[in-house]
């Protein structure tokens, strides 16, 4: 049979775990929780979701965050009775977690959520910029699940490692450095700017050359 490593919850410009407004909370809270459970019900064993929407105004941020920490505590505690993890995931532009600091605020206040590594959301800092600071801040094995592709370091592109700016070998020394042990899941969209869309082969001869210049 067919092993499913994770699930990604549903999310949208409401349904997340950040909603200041109560009845929007309410509502997301509800559809996450139950879709969490599902997963559960599953067997899945590491449930991946988005902090926050965005646009979002820095003057918002503190109380996001504080709503974000008391729903992702929640769901990650129906997550731990099942034995499995909630993997809460970096985001690019104005969404929570677009840089460090954020990721190692809520990491801090949920000691058992785990983290979903996308090497193509930070915007705020580079990718080893940010592991680098996990790693300071103590986060060794707190990154459970990672998906992979490249971008241009501005917005998330989804395209195929080395059709961007990823440094490949630093952020697999890094990652390795942070214990990570899981799945490198390859995570692609068709390029906005190109007609052709990737094909599995592509990925095969891609993976092949990023294991070569990350050991993996």
């Amino acid at each position: 049979g067919v092993n499913l490593w994770s699930f990604h919850l549903p999310f949208s410009r409401w349904l997340h775990p950040a909603n200041i407004d109560c009845e929007l909370d309410k509502q997301a809270m509800e559809i996450l929780e139950k879709y969490t459970r599902i997963a559960l019900e599953m067997g899945i064993k590491i449930v991946v979701i988005h902090p926050s929407s965005e646009p979002n105004e820095d003057s918002d941020r503190p109380a996001l965050i504080d709503k974000a920490i008391k729903n992702l505590s929640y769901l990650s505690g129906i997550c731990r009775e099942k034995g499995a993890v909630l993997a809460v995931e970096d985001l690019p532009r104005t969404c929570l977690c677009n840089h460090s600091d954020d990721m190692l605020k809520i990491l801090r206040a949920v000691p058992d959520l785990q983290m979903t590594f996308d090497t193509n959301h930070i915007s705020q800092q580079s990718n080893p910029v940010f592991l680098q600071a996990l790693l300071d801040g103590g986060m060794k094995g707190r990154i459970e699940t990672i998906h992979i592709s490249d971008y241009d370091g501005g917005n998330e592109r989804h395209r195929l490692p080395f059709d961007g700016n990823n440094d490949w070998a630093e952020i697999a020394r890094l990652l390795d450095e942070l214990d990570f042990r899981g799945v490198a899941m390859y995570e692609l969209s068709k390029p906005r700017d190109r007609e052709e869309y990737v094909t599995i082969p592509q990925v095969v001869e891609n993976y092949k050359k990023l294991c070569e210049v990350t050991g993996w």
